[in-house]
């Protein structure tokens, strides 16, 4: 075996590297500026390195400081996206018929777009309150200064005022219970006959009527006989 030692190599015009066509074996460590690979290349075992331009793994990548893709995307094509942390997006995120959000604790957003008609497991336009008193279901409801609602009522002169309606009850609410009234934009279905598409205003003893009464609040507009949009 010889041995060569050498400050530098060149090919034999002095004015390039030298080529080697059968490949150069290195066992210990190779400090370069640059390299330019036009074929594949293989590490059996870890490449560590800061910047890359274009990566093919058939194993696993790991990046400790984060990935940033800045034009083109990402694009997977199986085995799908697993965060474990929080996940921030600053555009839409956008599927087809065949995708799926599974599994999600909660989800805060400040719009949705879309109809909604295959939607399942959300309710819109409802919330839940602690009765004080028994709330029939359909009834106009009032939120009280201790954080509860009672129905409207002119008991001793009516305790309707044009802020503290929340909305129509959307269930039979027993006293000190919670259950769940139809607020802003809610649709209640517990209503009887109604005149469609005609607003009703929530009467000083109780229950909507088409004449406003005394102070004036608007109980919402039906849709039908039975159905009302809250507060519109």
């Amino acid at each position: 075996m010889s041995i060569l030692r050498a400050d530098n190599l060149t090919n034999r015009d002095a004015d390039g590297a030298p080529l080697m066509t059968h490949g150069v074996r290195v066992t210990g460590v190779v400090t370069a500026n640059s390299a330019n690979f036009t074929g594949d290349v293989s590490i059996g075992g870890t490449l560590t390195y800061q910047d890359l331009t274009n990566l093919d793994s058939v194993g696993l990548v790991t990046a400790r400081t984060g990935v940033r893709v800045t034009a083109g995307g990402v694009d997977i094509s199986g085995g799908g996206l697993n965060v474990t942390g929080i996940s921030t997006f600053n555009d839409n995120i956008v599927g087809d018929n065949a995708t799926n959000i599974s599994g999600i604790n909660s989800v805060t957003a400040t719009s949705f777009s879309g109809n909604g008609d295959n939607l399942s497991g959300i309710e819109f336009g409802v919330r839940n309150f602690v009765a004080s008193g028994t709330i029939p279901n359909g009834s106009t409801v009032v939120i009280n200064t201790d954080g509860t609602v009672g129905v409207v009522t002119d008991d001793s002169g009516t305790n309707l005022t044009t802020k503290n309606y929340v909305g129509l009850a959307a269930e039979t609410i027993s006293d000190g219970s919670t259950g769940k009234v139809n607020i802003f934009g809610g649709i209640n279905e517990s209503q009887s006959g109604l005149t469609t598409a005609r607003k009703y205003y929530v009467q000083s003893g109780g229950g909507i009527g088409l004449t406003a009464s005394t102070p004036s609040v608007v109980a919402g507009t039906s849709i039908s006989s039975t159905k009302i949009i809250v507060k519109s």
